[in-house]
This record gives C-alpha cells, structure tokens and sequence, in this order.
C-alpha cells in the first residue's frame, strides 16, 4: 500500500482528487490532508509516504517552496503539482525541484490518472527491484555461510582432501595459515536478554563483524554453546614471534565485545598457528585449552600445563559422548576430540583397543537410529585395519569412523521433524524397562494422546507402541544372548509384566521365540 499526502485548500478540489483514487487505485491509500504548506511539511517530517499530491497556492507558504523542502526530506517522494495558472515559469522552477508531473486545474481526471497510474508502476518496479535484490542478498548471506560451515566442519572431521581445503581457501578468501579460537559462552546475569540458540544467527554476524577489524575470519556453526572460529594467517604473521600475543589479544577483544554487545560471557580456548592443511591440530588444541582453562576466562594451547586425567572425568565424558551421539547432536564432534586427547596418554595398543571399544559402545548406542548401518560393520576387519597404524593413521581413522556413524544418525533422524518426538525417543532409549503409556509419554512432551500419536507415526513412520515394542525386543536380544536372566526376568527387565505376553511379542517380532533365539542355528537343524 503506498501512502498519499494531499496539500490543497480547494476542498471541492480534494474531494474530487479523494473520490477519485480511491475508487481507481486500490494500492493508494490518502493518510492525510493539509490546507496550508507548513501542515503539509510538518506531517512529512514526522511521517513517510509516497506521493504527494500539492497545489502550488497553498497559505503560509507556497507548493513550491514546500515541494524544495519535502525533496530534502525525503528525495524519492514522487510530487505532483497543481495549479490554476499555466506558467512556464513555475513549470520549470517544479521540475528543477524534482515535481514529477504539473497538472493544471480544473483538473481532467484522465489526465491525473495517467499520471498516478505512472507513479504507481514505477513504485511498483522499485518495491519488486528491492524484493529482488534483498532476496538475492539472503541468497548471498546463506552461500557464505553454507561456504563457511563447510570448511570448519571439513578440518573438524580431520578430512585430509587437498582439494576441498584449497576450494574453500580460495573462495573465503583466506590465508595458508591460521589458528583456532573456541568460544564458550554463557549469560551474563539475569538482565540478558540474548539467548544463544535463538539468537546464533545475530551472535555469529557480530563475532564476525568485531574480529573482521583487524583480522580475516571464518565463523562456524553453533556446537551447543560453542562456536568454532578460524584465524587466518599469510606466512610473514605466521613467522613473528608475537604471534602469540596478537592471538590473546584478539581473544580478549572479543570477550569485551561480547559482554558490551550482547551482555554474554566468553571463555576461548586458541590453539596454536597451523598450515591450513594441518588445521585440525589446532582445533584440538582450542578443545585442550578450553577444558583445562584455569580463571583468565583466555587460555592459549602454551600455557596449558600437562595434566593427569581422571577415570571419573573421562567416564563422564565417554557417557556425555554416547548420549548425544544417540540424538545426533553437533557436540559428540569436539567430544570425540576430548577423548581422543585422553586415548593419547595410553600406549599405541591400548589407544587401538580403546578406540575399537569406542565404536562397538557407540554402534550399540545409536542401532535404534541408524540400524542398516550399524548392523553391516565388521569389527574383525577394523580389528585387522587398525593393527599396523601409527598414531596419525589411528587418529585419521577413528575420526572417519565415527563421522560415518554419526552421519548415519543425522540423515536417520532428519525425518523425525518434532523436537517431542526426538525427546520422547530419547527417553524410550533410557526408560525403556519402565511402565510408559501412550498418555504419560504425551503429557512428558504437553500433548495429547491424539496429537503425540499422530506426530509420532508421521516423524518415525511406526506408530508409539510399535517403536517401543522394538526397543523393549532389541535390549531382551542381548540380555538372551549374555544366558544368565530367564525369561520370566528378561521380561521384566525390559518392561513387559507378563512373560507370556513378552513370548508371543519377542516371536512375532523376531520370528523365534525366546528360547529358539538363543539356540544355535546348526544345532536346532540338527536336533530337528
């Protein structure tokens, strides 16, 4: 809808000009009219429209002088000028203005018409020109930072490929060396007003636009409350001996900021000066940095002091690890990296038995998820591969590894579109051996029976009691196959209260009942 301002004290005159657009032209609406020139300046100073229709005799001052002051004002107003006087003068001294069109009163209604229709297609050009041009900048704005994920998530996953590193370093722009910074955050106090999921868009722009000052940097994805950032480097920075400094510095440039611009707390974790090729070392290290930080709130990888590891803190890790594998959230990628520095203080023997153990945990995890592919992984043949790597070589692997599994997960739980969905998943996976209706799972996510039902068949396509009979029947499969429960306990280990019933439901899922299961195939030919 575009505004109309009408100036004229000829009120037979405006009410034929009112009657007439607003019958002819549904896209113009008449906010206002003003019989005197200084009326017509104030409302246009205080508000902005698009066309304004004004007579050149108005009180106070004239239309023209009001026409010099509104494009002053406002330079795309589109102004017609009416008057009862045909002067080439004042013609000239309108289009010197910038008046778009002079009519002549008594006005001739096709005339005006003409003109306003004009008016009107060439605001419409513009609105579709603007539309356009702010839809190709989001295009742009979602090619930099789909450019942009790509390449931190490339050197995360430790890929390797030349080829994709150089592509990504040609198109941001950026050096053959660099650094990582991790950043953490947390609300300042109860006064902030930011929140990091809803608002990383707005915080990643603003990290950007402060490191962008002194420095060229790629901004990563969110990983919980975390966000991955690469330093770029060119070969004589990498070379100073400040480069240190420079890397604190920045750090705590953008703890300041963060705290004056969005009232959010920061702790950084830098790692050291890499190749680009080499990066995923220095992100490593930014993890290392991070968990080992003391107070500063900015710990660079030189000053973290070797430090012995718990077996408490790396269980909690390991099962943090797990969970959020099983939801296929961003946060197992630097967690793989926290244990993985942990494998380290092991020796190369063990670090290969630890890792195999990793991926027998995690397939077992995420089956429910990603059961195709978990179920085709031979472990005998990992067993065989890993047995002749160095350190880099084991490194390289179980990163590919467990990246494969995870994505596995990703692309399995992509389908599942509803957040209570994904909640009521996770809490089958760990509750399973509990009582759990369809009407307590419903009111665990605030729905009802009816909707939970529905959005649950349409997000995991299998209905609730399906997929929880599954589950109940995949966990009494491995407590069969460890031979030390009955049946009587098995059932009620996974939740089912009557072991007959169990019988009939593990047979019509798996095809056997539970004591054929545990038999042997070639034996229970050769007994028939």
């Amino acid at each position: 809808m575009y505004k109309m301002l009408i100036a004229e004290q000829d009120k037979d005159q405006v009410e034929t000009i009112c009657e007439f657009t607003k019958s002819k032209f549904k896209q113009i609406k008449i906010v206002g009219v003003e019989e005197t020139g200084f009326a017509g300046l104030d409302y246009i100073n205080k508000n902005e429209i698009e066309i304004l229709v004004i007579a050149i005799n108005l009180l106070g001052i004239s239309g023209l002088e009001v026409a010099r002051r509104v494009k002053e004002i406002q330079p795309e107003i589109h102004i017609v000028m009416i008057s009862a006087y045909d002067y080439t003068d004042f013609l000239m001294e309108a289009m010197s203005f910038g008046v778009s069109d002079y009519l002549l009163k008594p006005l001739n209604m096709l005339e005006y018409s003409n003109v306003i229709s004009k008016i009107a297609g060439e605001l419409d050009g513009k609105k579709h020109s603007r539309v356009k041009r702010n839809k190709l900048e989001r295009h742009e704005d979602q090619k930099s930072i789909f450019l942009d994920y790509s390449f931190i998530y490339t050197f995360m996953w430790n890929d390797k490929s030349g080829y994709q590193i150089k592509f990504c370093q040609e198109l941001l722009g950026i050096d053959s060396y660099g650094y990582i910074l991790n950043v953490e955050f947390e609300k300042k106090g109860e006064k902030c007003v930011v929140d990091v999921d809803r608002d990383f868009i707005i915080i990643s722009q603003g990290i950007k636009d402060i490191l962008s000052e002194s420095v060229t940097c790629v901004v990563g994805p969110q990983l919980g409350k975390r966000i991955i950032i690469y330093v770029s480097q060119n070969e004589e920075e990498f070379k100073k001996k400040e480069s240190v400094t420079e890397a604190l510095a920045l750090a705590n440039k953008l703890r300041i900021e963060m705290v004056r611009c969005f009232d959010l707390e920061a702790r950084i974790g830098i790692g050291s000066v890499k190749k680009i090729s080499e990066i995923h070392d220095s992100y490593e290290e930014s993890i290392k940095s991070l968990r080992y930080m003391q107070s500063s709130g900015v710990t660079h990888i030189k000053d973290v002091s070797p430090s012995s590891i718990s077996h408490k803190e790396y269980m909690e890790l390991e099962n943090s690890f797990f969970q959020n594998a099983k939801l296929g959230k961003e946060e197992c990628v630097e967690q793989f990296g926290v244990l993985w520095e942990m494998i380290r203080s092991l020796n190369i023997h063990d670090a290969r038995n630890k890792i195999l153990e990793i991926l027998v945990m995690l397939c077992r995890e995420v089956r429910v998820q990603a059961e195709n592919e978990v179920n085709n992984l031979d472990y005998n043949y990992y067993v065989e591969q890993m047995e002749g790597f160095d350190w880099k070589q084991l490194k390289d692997w179980s990163y590919a590894r467990v990246e494969y599994i995870l994505k596995a997960v990703r692309t399995s739980r992509g389908t599942v579109k509803s957040v209570a969905v994904k909640e009521a998943m996770s809490y089958i996976n760990d509750h399973y051996q509990e009582e759990l209706t369809l009407g307590f799972m419903a009111s665990l996510v605030n729905m009802t029976p009816q909707h939970f039902s529905k959005i649950f068949k349409e997000g995991v396509k299998t209905t609730y009691v399906e997929y929880l009979r599954k589950v109940r029947v995949d966990h009494a499969k491995e407590f069969l196959l460890q031979g030390n429960m009955t049946v009587s306990q098995i059932s009620d280990a996974v939740g089912f209260r009557d072991a007959n019933y169990f019988s009939r439901i593990f047979k019509r899922e798996v095809g056997k009942s539970p004591s054929q299961f545990v038999i042997p195939e070639s034996e229970g030919t050769n007994s028939n």
